[in-house]
Formats: C-alpha cells, sequence, structure tokens
C-alpha cells in the first residue's frame, strides 16, 4: 500500500474499525512505523513540543506542519524528504554553507509568503527543488520513493531546461499553471535575490539581480501575490534584504571585509509615549553590545526584540517576526531567534536601562542585523517556556509598542552634523532656529505642526533624515 493512500482518503483504521479484507487492523501503525514514525492507539502521531529535540523537529514547527495532534503522516513525510536532501546534495556547499540549507530555506520562504497554501507537497517539492539538476537522482526514483505525481511533475518543471534560456524557463513554469511550481519558484528566487552577493563579480551580481526581479515580477503576478520585490520601483531607495526605506548593504559589505568595529544605532518611533535610543557596537570577531535608554513604559518587564524587517510603512507591525535565520523555536539571548533580546525592565518611572552582551548578534556579514528593526513589547516575554504554541513563535511578549531601524552611526553622524560637515547637513540651521533632531521621528512630527517658519521646516528635516529620506 502507498502511503498517500493511507492519508488521502482511508482515514484511521484502528482495531475493529474500518477494516475490509485487504486493510488489516493497525495499518496506519504499520505503515507509519516503516518510516520511523509512531502513532497512539487511534492512529494519531504524536504531538511535536519544544521539548522535542533536534533539527528535525524545528523544521516541522517553523514550516506550520506541527501545530495540532492531527497532522498527517504525510506532514511527518516531511522530515524524510529533508533527511533524504541531506544525504543526496552530500559534501555540496550553497556558498559556504552545507548545501541543503538553500532548499530549507526556500521551504520557510514559502510557507513564510503563500502560508498555508504553501502545503506539505510544496515543502517536499522546495526541498527536492534542485535535487535533479545537482545530484545523479532522477524523476523516476523520486516516483520510487513514493513521492506524489505532483511533486514529481512539479520537480521536473523546476528541473532547469538547458537548452531554453533563464526567462523562457521561467515562462515555461508559469504557462504550466503548476501553482507548486510557480510558489516553489518565487521563494528560491525571492532566496536568491536577498542572498549575500557580496564575494560576487559586481557586474555578474548586477546582471543575476536583475533576472531574480524580473522573474519574481513575472511569477508574482500570475500567482497573484499582493507585494513582491518586483514593485519596489515604489521605493527605489528600499532595501531588498531588510525592506528598510534606505539600503546600508554597500557600507556593511564595506565594513565587514575591512574587520573594522562598528557601532549602529535605533531610534525608537511609532508611538506618542515610548521614546528611547538604542546604540549596538560591535568589535571584529565578537559579541554586540547593546546599550539604551526607554522612557514611557509601563513598571515591569517587556520583551526585546529585534525584528526581521526596518520596513515600518505599517508602524510596527510591517517589521515581520522575529529576524530567525536558523528556522529555530523562540528562546532567549543565548538559545532562540538570533533576534530574540530576552527582556528589559522599566522603573517605577516608565525608565529602562540596559545593557545586553548578544554573543549571537552581528552587525557584519551576511546576517548583519543593520536595516532590521527593534522591537519593545507590552508584555512580558515567557522565553519560549509557556507551554503554547505562541510561546514557541513570541514569547507571548504581547503588542508592539514603539520600534525603530538598526542604522549605521556613521550615516546618522553625517546627518545629524548641525553644520561640522558641509554637504551633509543645514550648517547651523537647526541650533539657530531653535530646534533640535533629538527624539523619535513621531516626536519631531509634532513639534513641526505645532511650529512655525524657519523652526517648523528644520523639524521636517530632522524627521525626514532620521525616516531615511534624503531631505
Amino acid at each position: 500500500m502507498r502511503l498517500r493512500e493511507l492519508t488521502e482518503g482511508v482515514g484511521r483504521i484502528v482495531k475493529g474499525v474500518n477494516t475490509t479484507p485487504d486493510v488489516g487492523p493497525d495499518e496506519i501503525k504499520k505503515q507509519a512505523k516503516k518510516f520511523g514514525n509512531s502513532v497512539d492507539k487511534d492512529g494519531r502521531p504524536p504531538t511535536l513540543s519544544k521539548k522535542v529535540k533536534g533539527s528535525s523537529t524545528n523544521v516541522l514547527y517553523n514550516l506550520g506542519l506541527a501545530e495540532s495532534v492531527d497532522f498527517r503522516v504525510d506532514e511527518l513525510n516531511v522530515v524524510k524528504t529533508l533527511d533524504f536532501i541531506k544525504q543526496a546534495h552530500g559534501d555540496q556547499l550553497y556558498g559556504k554553507a552545507p548545501y541543503w540549507t538553500h532548499p530549507r530555506a526556500v521551504a520557510l520562504t514559502g510557507r513564510k509568503i503563500f502560508g498555508r497554501k504553501f502545503t506539505p507537497d510544496a515543502v517536499k517539492t522546495a526541498f527536492l527543488h534542485d535535487v535533479i539538476e545537482d545530484t545523479n537522482t532522477s524523476l523516476d526514483e523520486l516516483r520510487k520513493l513514493e513521492f506524489s505525481d505532483q511533486v514529481v511533475d512539479a520537480v521536473g518543471l523546476l528541473t532547469k531546461d538547458k537548452s531554453l534560456t533563464y526567462a523562457d524557463n521561467i515562462k515555461k513554469i508559469i504557462s504550466s499553471g503548476n501553482p507548486l511550481a510557480m510558489m516553489v519558484k518565487y521563494a528560491d528566487n525571492y532566496e536568491n535575490f536577498t542572498g549575500d552577493k557580496s564575494d560576487w563579480d559586481p557586474k555578474k551580481a548586477d546582471s543575476s539581480q536583475k533576472k531574480y526581479l524580473k522573474s519574481l515580477d513575472a511569477l508574482g503576478d500570475a500567482l497573484g501575490v499582493s507585494y513582491h520585490l518586483g514593485e519596489s520601483t515604489s521605493n527605489s531607495n528600499a532595501c531588498p534584504r531588510t525592506k528598510a526605506s534606505s539600503c546600508q548593504c554597500e557600507s556593511v559589505n564595506k565594513i565587514t571585509e575591512a574587520k573594522e568595529t562598528v557601532t549602529a544605532v535605533c531610534v525608537l518611533e511609532q508611538s506618542d509615549a515610548v521614546e528611547g535610543t538604542i546604540l549596538l557596537k560591535q568589535q571584529a570577531d565578537g559579541p554586540t553590545m547593546i546599550v539604551g535608554k526607554i522612557t514611557g513604559l509601563e513598571p515591569g518587564a517587556h520583551g526585546f526584540h529585534i525584528h526581521e524587517f526596518g520596513d515600518l510603512s505599517d508602524g510596527c507591525k510591517s517589521a515581520g517576526g522575529h529576524y530567525n535565520p536558523d528556522g529555530v523555536d523562540h528562546g532567549d539571548l543565548d538559545e532562540g531567534h538570533v533576534g530574540d533580546l530576552g527582556n528589559i525592565t522599566a522603573n517605577e518611572d516608565g525608565v529602562a536601562s540596559f545593557s545586553i552582551v548578544a554573543e549571537r548578534v552581528d552587525l557584519t556579514g551576511e546576517r548583519s542585523v543593520v536595516g532590521r528593526a527593534i522591537v519593545v513589547h507590552s508584555d512580558v516575554d515567557d522565553l519560549g517556556k509557556g507551554g503554547d504554541e505562541e510561546s514557541l513563535k513570541t514569547g507571548n511578549a504581547g503588542d508592539r509598542l514603539a520600534c525603530g531601524v538598526i542604522t549605521l552611526k556613521e550615516t546618522v553622524n553625517e546627518n545629524f552634523a548641525d553644520g561640522k560637515k558641509k554637504g551633509k547637513s543645514r550648517p547651523g540651521r537647526v541650533k539657530r532656529a531653535g530646534a533640535s533632531c533629538n527624539g523619535s521621528v513621531t516626536s519631531l512630527r509634532k513639534r513641526a505642526k505645532n511650529s512655525s517658519g524657519e523652526k517648523a521646516k528644520m523639524y521636517h528635516w530632522c524627521a525626514n533624515m532620521k525616516s531615511g529620506k534624503k531631505k
């Protein structure tokens, strides 16, 4: 009996229930055991929780496939697919990482973009999308391994036809109307477009970016994606890696190559009450020191995280989830998302002063948090120990009170030199007008509204500079 026959209509088969001459009692248990899985007396697989250790469990959880006791044996088989590609790709590398980390990242990105439309079959397709092209595996072998026809057909479409140009291969995928192939290719090119290319030849990198962007436009239109990278022309300065309003990737790459000490700053905004400035500093190959002072908080502990995007176009909501390049469960400063910084504690006056040594946070390299956002939350972060699903995602830290984009401090120094660097600011005008660039973007806008003449203009200018605008 094929695995998918069990999962597509037979239902749970337990002793004395739904037995037929060709399907005996406890058939689910027998079939699941073949794949190294176990089920309870009702044919249900065990609940996966944070207590279950291992990368396979984390992959299932972060792909949204371990959300309830009722997920199917087919979804458990996603782990077997991941194990298969690890073996198939062997010692191959993707950049400096094992090659299998790339298809895993494609699967995570697909799940993030398309949600539940990115089914277990889509996840398996993402895992397998390069296996025909880059290994000795054939489509017939995939069929013998009992992958569904839908998965095998999609993998076939995703395997590059070397007689066609790149653009024609994309057209072939779109014209097929195959949703698995189109979603996986979109996620694949999203990963390719946003990946680190600091070691690439500049001309090759530029040509590849244009190629990926054009394909994302075409695939995004075919899939009905409401926002995709190809539409970023509405803000030509937007960073493809972090979605911040201005991109500092080039500066990060230069600092990375020079192995210099780097300093960044984050000014909180998007709140009428909560304000603060956070300084981040990292010496070459060392941990990142994070020091700051935040006011306007309720007394007590507040979750404090680095989020994936520096996009504040929809307030703190558009900053995305916690920065989690490893695809693991939520945790604390030592173990969990890279962006998990634990809690900061406000005193009776609502002031939180803090100093954090973040071993896993980098300001340089391909995992740089420059351009991403820091968010302070309304509630205490339970550090993933709350015992529920949300705890493993957000730590039940509550609403997003305020946020700000992490910016290289060199840029801030130039923008707010107040006349000390000709051409980088308006010489002396801010000070002469009686204005100041201190405070959040929101507070500066309010001061501009309540001022007039030159003073109002200077408050507007300060706000624009802090928000990444050029004037």
